[in-house]
């Protein structure tokens, strides 16, 4: 294998080789009845590395190319009434074009702004040829963006920035170099090529003259975040649906050496690309963790920061801005409230008197059944209820005593078993060094967690295999008590006192020993049922960043990024004071607001509104469709223009009073 210095000049190269490409005037197909016009802004930061500038670009291809993106887009611009003012172009075409395809940059404020949504990079994009410093192949990461101001040579392998020694944390993961926060930007600089815009008409049109040869000469060379980013945002710009066209090169960049890392570093970033793309082996694995997270927040009462996660990890805003992220937040939100619900439900399985019989531990069972034969009116009654009720309690205790241990006295092998894993290390790479250690480590932010958001990661289900017969507190009563109902049950059924009906023949000769089968049954039934809620077995992805997480979504969980399942999820109707009002369309989401058109606004200012006791609301269980002025005021006020005119205040006591004296008076 190459050496790092190699590696580095290498990527250099191959970096420079593509930018010469995509800054010839001829590219794609020798021949081919379709040319399409890549035109660069006229701007001043039309320069790359090496100070070269980027000129028109005309690539060529066939018909049948263009068909096959699928993009209806693409399509309509072959039309006769596109190539009429696409070939009016003053330059030359080249021989046997029948149609032109004209590319010019956003001119229209809605294309521009389409190009913002779709093609802004992240500061995490932005940050990413950092991941170099921890292993990430230099090929995968260290491009430069195409208007660069590095002034290096051809042949100057790429640098390499070591983070800074205080933002480094001494234990590092396996395959990685440092134990640190890539996206820091306060105590570690950017250098000035580094520090890119978020959008730029340079690498927009610099990328589509890549796309477009990759559909000609499947020629595509995808060596930073940036590029890939621009790139699968174009796609999806453009309309394009054939995502074989881009899905292996990305899934190819993202197996990179170890830059599968960026799934768990930015995992918004990765689904709105495995979405874009449909590329379930990216997806999958970045909703595990989103989902997860989500499931927490929710569990919690919804009472995170929406910039940081519950344990600190930043959260990208890339998913949302147009309707198709705004689905995936929704998926992510819908299968989060599933996966709390699901492991609220297990943790509390755990903490009910059905526990056992849940387990389907054999020896409760056959305590339970016996029961139906016992009489009222003797001693065995009991000595049962007291054994049934110990048995009970000394389990949901052992179940409590695990609940309540704080994280540093709970394993956390949560990868190979009997192995434990540093989590703080783990998470010094996606938050940083001053927070983990200043009162947000793993144990403290764990300490602060309620039972069901610990339910959550992986370190209570361990906890819960865990447990031994050393466990359960108290066993020599409780099998001195199962002796006591043995022989209550000896004396009742010598005196024929035991009901009519069939029970378990264990309860004639009871022993000690039964206690004793009934718990550890109880621990091996336990097992098998906390298995299936921290095993990570069934998931290919293997996760380096999150041992602090379970991230064990089941079927249902994970249908709702099923790219087959074509479902639409809204958000959710939030809970309104004054709710629905009964069936039909009606819904009150709360006080309503009033809708004032522009032209009302300004008379209606003028009114001077003191609405008074209760203020103004919507009536309670209205029906009435409101527009416009919608505010309800105080019934008991009459709005006056202004404050020289005092409003007449008047209740229904006197409403009543009024009508009562009231006396009809004949028509005229």
């Amino acid at each position: 294998m190459a050496t790092l210095g190699k590696q580095k000049g290498i990527a250099r190269q191959a970096h420079h080789a593509d930018l010469w490409k995509t800054q010839q005037q001829h590219q794609g197909l020798d021949q081919g009845d379709i040319v399409v016009l890549i035109s660069f802004p006229s701007c001043d930061e039309n320069r790359s590395c090496q100070n070269t500038e980027f000129i028109t670009a005309y690539v060529r291809l066939t018909r049948d190319q263009i068909l096959e993106t699928g993009s209806s887009q693409l399509m309509e611009s072959l039309e006769e009434a596109e190539q009429f003012r696409a070939r009016k172009h003053p330059e030359p075409l080249p021989k046997g074009t029948k149609y032109v395809l004209d590319m010019r940059p956003p001119s229209e404020a809605d294309e521009h702004t389409i190009a913002l949504q779709r093609l802004s990079i992240t500061k995490g994009i932005k940050l990413w040829h950092r991941s170099m410093a921890l292993g990430v192949s230099v090929a995968a990461a260290a491009g430069h963006d195409d208007y660069c101001r590095c002034n290096e040579q051809w042949d100057d392998p790429y640098t390499m920035v070591r983070p800074p020694e205080p933002i480094q944390r001494a234990n590092v993961i396996n395959n990685l170099n440092f134990a640190v926060y890539l996206f820091d930007t306060e105590s570690w600089g950017i250098d000035q090529h580094r520090d890119i815009n978020d959008f730029c008409l340079i690498r927009q049109t610099a990328n589509l003259v890549r796309l477009f040869r990759s559909i000609a000469k499947d020629d595509l060379h995808i060596d930073s975040a940036p590029r890939m980013w621009t790139l699968v945002g174009l796609f999806k710009m453009l309309g394009m649906k054939n995502h074989d066209l881009l899905r292996d090169r990305v899934t190819a960049w993202f197996n990179d050496s170890n830059n599968l890392t960026f799934v768990e570093f930015l995992p918004e970033e990765t689904i709105r690309v495995a979405t874009i793309l449909k590329a379930p082996n990216l997806a999958e694995p970045a909703f595990r963790i989103l989902v997860n997270e989500r499931a927490l927040a929710v569990a919690g009462g919804n009472t995170q920061s929406k910039n940081v996660t519950i344990f600190r990890r930043r959260v990208s805003d890339c998913l949302t801005g147009t309707d198709d992220m705004e689905e995936i937040a929704q998926k992510i939100e819908h299968a989060g409230v599933a996966m709390a619900d699901r492991y609220k439900k297990a943790l509390d399985d755990l903490c009910c008197n059905d526990t056992l019989a849940i387990l389907n531990v054999r020896e409760f069972e056959e305590l339970i059944a016996v029961r139906d034969v016992l009489p009222d009116d003797h001693d065995v009654q009991v000595s049962y209820f007291m054994l049934l009720h110990l048995v009970r309690a000394k389990f949901r205790e052992a179940i409590d005593k695990v609940i309540e241990k704080a994280a540093t006295d709970l394993p956390t092998d949560v990868v190979v078993p009997g192995t434990d894993v540093d989590i703080d290390a783990a998470l010094s790479y996606l938050v940083p060094k001053s927070e983990l250690e200043g009162g947000h480590s793993f144990a403290e932010v764990y300490g602060t967690l309620n039972k069901d958001q610990r339910a959550l990661c992986p370190l209570l289900w361990l906890g819960l295999q865990k447990l031994t017969m050393s466990d359960f507190n108290g066993l020599a009563f409780t099998r001195v008590l199962a002796l006591s109902f043995g022989m209550d049950f000896k004396d009742a059924k010598k005196q024929r006192k035991l009901l009519s009906g069939q029970y378990p023949a264990e309860f004639d000769t009871l022993e000690r020993s039964f206690i004793d089968r009934l718990f550890e049954n109880s621990i091996t039934k336990l097992k098998l049922y906390v298995e299936p809620f921290v095993s990570r077995s069934g998931i290919d992805f293997k996760y380096k960043l999150h041992p602090h997480m379970v991230l064990c979504l089941n079927e249902e969980e994970m249908n709702y990024v099923s790219f087959e399942n074509q479902t639409s999820y809204e958000m959710d109707i939030p809970e309104a004071e004054l709710g629905p009002s009964g069936p039909g369309p009606s819904f009150h989401t709360g006080i309503t607001l009033p809708s004032v058109s522009e032209s009302l606004a300004e008379e209606f200012e003028k009114l001077d509104i003191d609405a008074g006791e209760g203020s103004s609301s919507t009536i309670s269980r209205s029906v009435v469709v409101q527009d416009g002025i919608s505010t309800v005021y105080n019934r008991r006020q009459v709005l006056t223009p202004s404050a020289s005119t005092d409003s007449e205040g008047f209740t229904d006591d006197a409403m009543s009073t009024d009508f009562a004296e009231a006396k009809a008076e004949p028509a005229m």
